[in-house]
């Protein structure tokens, strides 16, 4: 199934890419290296996507740390690249535009699929299948697409995908209305708060909301024509943690963080980054983690215990709050 994703990718990848240069504002266009930048993201992003079938075995398998080395490698490598390319740029006098953040990106999108092929070349051999497409034996071939891929799985990659579509305009909805709406200068700095804000939710959040989802669908799966009993108080349990967990990071954000927050920005960006749009920005974010936290982990019990028609039912609901949000 991983596969499919890869086909979509270049055709979505590449009409996306060429949407963004024809309906780009004057201003943006004006950008240096701004063609060649979205070349190289939509480049980078396709890189990137090359590696989801391996990434989805490593899920499999839970190798969680093999899968952090090879991340936080193509991370150092994506920060190096980027800030070395912007050093050079400054010192001799360049102006390449958003150029730094595509060839940091392309060089993340690198190193992840060649960090995750070399995990797949090590472990192949305890690997009991082939990492290729190949044809599925079944005794009842009516409930596969070409013997490849099955149409129950299909149906439920349908809506999920069709509900991470209306989750990207919901989350995402704010920054297209400001690229479309707004000048560069307001761009950047809800950019920057937004960055900023959402470093702990990147950091810690969606790698626990991550793993937790594998969690539930490896407990609360079907067996036997019923969920057991023990599976249900484990993913319990589970669930009740993070979310205690959660609370008590929660009780310390809220009242701490909008005071803290600019003063932490003040010491990593220096005093040039001083404005009160920007404090105030990164002051509402503190109240906005701790929902993205129970958003999270709430939506990872959802998506793995809910049937395709409880998971239509979501989108249609998270489809009437992107109209509400956009309006």
């Amino acid at each position: 199934m991983a596969y499919l994703s890869i086909g979509m990718g270049i055709v979505t990848a590449t009409a996306f890419a060429a949407c963004y240069v024809r309906f780009a504002s004057v201003e943006v266009l004006g950008t240096p290296y701004y063609h060649t930048s979205v070349a190289t993201t939509a480049i980078a992003s396709l890189v990137e996507l090359g590696s989801e079938p391996i990434f989805a075995v490593m899920q499999q398998y839970m190798l969680y740390s093999k899968r952090a080395a090879v991340e936080i490698s193509a991370a150092f490598s994506k920060s190096l690249v980027t800030c070395g390319t912007s050093i050079w740029a400054v010192r001799y006098g360049h102006s390449l535009g958003a150029l730094p953040f595509a060839l940091g990106y392309l060089s993340y999108a690198c190193t992840v699929f060649c960090g995750y092929f070399i995990v797949a070349a090590y472990q192949r051999k305890d690997w009991h299948f082939s990492l290729c497409l190949s044809r599925i034996n079944a005794s009842d071939n009516s409930t596969y697409i070409g013997g490849i891929f099955s149409w129950r799985l299909v149906t439920l990659s349908a809506n999920v995908f069709f509900q991470s579509v209306v989750k990207h305009l919901l989350t995402q909805g704010d920054s297209m209305i400001l690229a479309a709406m707004t000048s560069l200068q307001d761009q950047g700095i809800y950019s920057l708060a937004s960055n900023y804000g959402g470093l702990l939710a990147r950091i810690l959040f969606q790698p626990i909301e991550e793993s937790s989802r594998l969690i539930f669908s490896s407990l609360l799966n079907f067996k036997g024509g019923k969920r057991q009993g023990d599976n249900v108080a484990a993913a319990k349990n589970h669930l009740l943690t993070v979310m205690r967990g959660y609370m008590m990071i929660s009780i310390l954000i809220i009242p701490l963080g909008p005071a803290l927050a600019p003063k932490a920005l003040h010491i990593l960006g220096g005093r040039r980054w001083t404005a009160p749009e920007v404090d105030g920005l990164l002051a509402l974010y503190c109240y906005y983690i701790p929902f993205l936290a129970f958003n999270g982990i709430c939506e990872a019990f959802v998506s793995s215990t809910a049937n395709p028609a409880e998971l239509r039912k979501q989108a249609v609901w998270m489809g009437i709050f992107v109209s509400t949000n956009w309006t």
